[in-house]
Formats: structure tokens, C-alpha cells, sequence
């Protein structure tokens, strides 16, 4: 049983509909979703969905492959506590760290933008970043794990600087993806 502080963080979190949403994405995904994959999941026409934080966004997430070293991806969720926001990315992925029997690191670079309506101060913000990633893409299951730094300016109401609006150079994101 958890304490009432770690059930209310697990609450505020949303780490339960996380573990919530991975399961049925797991287990909805269909049996010849690359069970025994041998092509890589960068390459043109590729597509994953998951869960993960961006540019102002936490929730669910997706990604296209244009090419094997360029994609979008989009995120639709929440900002903190301040509302509904969507966010979107392009990436250049120009570094294969590694690359092995068990699958890829890769680094990448890219620019985004997000928009986020706040309904607990009643405005709305316009943010713009940067992307520095660092992923890893399984080989035996269609998974994609990311870790990303990204620089963000955030353009809304004056409310706290720093904390809703305004500059943050160590904005952090994660994502994980199953690609069909």
C-alpha cells in the first residue's frame, strides 16, 4: 500500500495513466508489428505512437520517418497544470552513436513549436525550442526510447518568469514509441 504522499504523487503525476496507457498500447499492437524486426524503424514511411513529454506537452506522442536521417513528431496533451497544449518537432537525426545485434543509439538535432491554452491563468502560450536527442531503436521489438534536452522560450502571460513564460535552457523530454 502506498503512503498518502506517494499515492497523491502518483495521482498528480498521471503516472498511473502511464502505466495505463503502455500496457494497452502494448497489448493492442498487432502480432506482426515486427515481432522479429530486421529492418530498422528509420527508414521512409515509418510510424510510432507512445507517450512522452516535448516541447510544453505531456501525453501522448507520434512520429513520422520522412527519410532514414529526418522525421516529425507531434505530442497532445497537457502543461503542467496549466491546460490543453500540442506540440510539434522537426528532427534530424545526423549521428549513429552505435549500432549492434540488440539495436541503435542514435543523436539528433531539430526545432519545434507549441501551443498551450491555459485555463488556470486564462491565457494562452506560444513556445518555441530546440531539440538535442539521444535514442535508442530495439531490434527485436519496434521500440523507441528518447531522451531529449531542449531549450525552450515560452511567449505568454507574465505570470512568474521562468516558470510559465519566458526562457528555460535545461527544458527535459521522454518518449517512448512502439512503430507499426
Amino acid at each position: 500500500m502506498m503512503s498518502g504522499t506517494a499515492s497523491r504523487w502518483a495521482r498528480r503525476s498521471g503516472f498511473g495513466m502511464l502505466a495505463t496507457c503502455l500496457a494497452l498500447i502494448f497489448a493492442c499492437a498487432p502480432d506482426q508489428a515486427r515481432a522479429q524486426q530486421s529492418e530498422p524503424i528509420a527508414q521512409p514511411g515509418t510510424f510510432g505512437v507512445g507517450l512522452g513529454g516535448g516541447t510544453i506537452t505531456s501525453g501522448v506522442t507520434a512520429k513520422y520517418y520522412l527519410s532514414r536521417e529526418t522525421a516529425i513528431q507531434g505530442f497532445l496533451g497537457s502543461w503542467r497544470d496549466l491546460g490543453l497544449s500540442l506540440s510539434a518537432d522537426f528532427l534530424y537525426e545526423f549521428a549513429e552513436l552505435t549500432e549492434n545485434d540488440d539495436g541503435r543509439l542514435f543523436a539528433g538535432v531539430g526545432g519545434g513549436v507549441g501551443f498551450a491554452q491555459g485555463y488556470r491563468f486564462g491565457g494562452s502560450f506560444l513556445v518555441l525550442n530546440g531539440v538535442f536527442e539521444l535514442g535508442w531503436h530495439f531490434r527485436s521489438f519496434p521500440l523507441e526510447i528518447l531522451l531529449d534536452v531542449r531549450p525552450t522560450f515560452a511567449l505568454g502571460p507574465a505570470t512568474t518568469f521562468g516558470r510559465y513564460a519566458g526562457f528555460d535552457p535545461l527544458g527535459v523530454g521522454l518518449a517512448f514509441r512502439w512503430f507499426f
